[in-house]
């Protein structure tokens, strides 16, 4: 979905995600994109979510709810963020998604 700057709406809730590796650059520039709901992503196996959603100026809300973060490589994840709420599953989550958006937005624990 790279660079897709006039996608304003998108449904990946029935992706298989279960064998994927990178989600490198999977978002990126995504400008138009305001909510994401990645709640049904299975991300046990992926080592890479760099640039993930840089570039992403209108999201606002982020839903990542059942994802596992065991990502080693997370450089510039949401570079170009602000005002994101992200909301994961549990405190262990919450803690290692703010620390990649820092100040570009919040994690919560739960629905929003």
């Amino acid at each position: 979905f790279e660079r897709c700057n006039s996608l304003t709406d998108l449904d990946v809730s029935n992706f298989n995600t279960d064998k994927v590796e990178s989600m490198a650059f999977m978002f990126q520039n995504c400008s138009s994109l305001s909510s994401l709901n990645l709640s049904n992503f299975d991300t046990s196996n992926v080592v890479d979510m760099s640039s993930m959603f840089s570039g992403c100026r209108s999201l606002r809300t982020l839903n990542m709810q059942n994802a596992v973060f065991n990502a080693t490589n997370y450089s510039y994840m949401f570079n170009g963020s602000s005002g994101l709420t992200i909301t994961v599953k549990d405190e262990v989550a919450r803690s290692w998604i703010q620390d990649k958006l820092g100040s570009n937005g919040t994690a919560v624990i739960g629905s929003i």
